[in-house]
């Protein structure tokens, strides 16, 4: 492991991806900067370089990172501003095309642009759903497909939806989308595949809550994970009919939830019990969902985690043990045997990002809340 402190001043609500050519971008919140600086931070020159994005607002909101084809950073962001002593809220864009350029995407009402999730196609144009805390509490998309941005559309007319959204694209450009639909707590999905938004229920028990993660399989059928008040279930879309698995029934779930999907459409699923503090692990590995793993147990371990699987099928998780100062941990699978491995031992907190690059070396991004530095780890040496 080589670590490196990318920034002594801040890290909070971190997120880092790596491009194609196997360089890392990381966005970040400047912790200790008055303004609460949006700051960017990428090694695709020879060093760590850090960079302003956005001066503007307090943003301790999160925001949503994608890398083109080509290496150009895209951030959408949620900024607070103030006029005449009002706070008010809007979803704003950035990218690193020709330096940080900025564009405010909508500032329709007075609190628009909370927990974006963005994308990006093919063609490189950029899309973003988001939610809109104003009045009627909806989901919002917008994209700048052509070259312009779009006028924002309600995706769902029902009020009270899309707190929580996960988007992502597919090979074709048709868009999907998951979000919770939190006055009902219900589960929602909607895509413009047939050329016009038609949401439809993934889940109408009315006991759906917390984190919900969308991802594609190769023939770009959706899965939805996420969970419900009797455990983690698992859903994916077939033709008009949502089929679903309670994977693991048990009401002590929540929190940390991530999932992957590898080249052969097996899927794998990292999630948190938070009554006995573990981090648990189910896959569906050779075609049938195998029993649940508990990958860590000792102390509060799980709190957040993110799982990738390398070209050879190996898994890689990193997660957090929030025992004493917290604990930054890595785990990964060679010949059917986990190994385990202590990144940092310094007050890592309660939220991490990783991601796997084309060669399976894992890079995490995560916040020291003692010092306040936005650190980040990999398995290869940092230039």
């Amino acid at each position: 492991w080589s670590l490196s402190v990318l920034d002594d001043n801040g890290g909070v609500c971190s997120s880092i991806i790596s491009d194609s050519n196997d360089k890392q971008h990381v966005v970040f919140i400047d912790a200790e900067s008055a303004s609460s600086i949006l700051s960017y931070m990428t090694n695709s020159g020879a060093r760590w370089v850090s960079e302003v994005v956005d001066e503007g607002g307090d943003l301790e909101k999160m925001s949503s990172i994608a890398v083109d084809e080509a290496g150009n950073v895209h951030i959408a962001y949620f900024d607070d501003y103030e006029v005449e002593n009002v706070t008010k809220g809007r979803l704003c864009y950035a990218n690193n095309v020709d330096g940080w350029n900025q564009t405010v995407i909508d500032d329709s009402t007075a609190m628009v642009g909370l927990n974006p999730s963005l994308a990006i196609d093919q063609d490189g144009w950029v899309h973003i759903s988001y939610f809109d805390d104003t009045g009627q509490k909806v989901l919002k998309y917008v994209n700048n497909v052509d070259g312009t941005w779009s006028a924002p559309i309600v995706l769902d007319p029902m009020s009270n939806v899309g707190l929580y959204s996960s988007l992502a694209i597919g090979t074709n450009g048709s868009v999907h989308i998951a979000y919770l639909k939190q006055g009902d707590k219900d589960l929602m999905y909607t895509t413009n595949s047939d050329g016009f938004w038609d949401p439809e229920k993934i889940d109408d028990s009315g006991t759906v809550e917390g984190r919900v993660v969308l991802a594609l399989d190769s023939q770009g059928a959706p899965h939805v994970t996420y969970y419900d008040d009797d455990g983690l279930i698992y859903a994916k879309r077939n033709g008009t009919v949502w089929d679903k698995e309670m994977l693991d029934a048990n009401n002590e779930l929540g929190s940390g939830l991530s999932m992957f999907i590898d080249a052969q459409d097996q899927v794998y699923i990292t999630y948190y019990n938070e009554i006995l503090t573990l981090l648990k692990y189910i896959n569906n590995v050779g075609g049938e969902w195998n029993n649940a793993t508990v990958i860590a147990s000792e102390g509060v371990v799980g709190v957040d985690s993110g799982i990738s699987v390398d070209a050879n099928g190996d898994e890689h998780i990193a997660y957090v043990e929030s025992t004493g100062d917290g604990v930054l941990n890595y785990a990964e699978k060679r010949s059917g045997i986990w190994m385990f491995q202590n990144v940092d031992v310094a007050s890592c907190g309660d939220r991490i990002s990783m991601v796997m690059d084309s060669q399976g070396r894992a890079h995490v991004s995560y916040f020291e809340s003692e010092s306040k530095d936005l650190r980040y780890a990999t398995l290869v040496s940092v230039p």
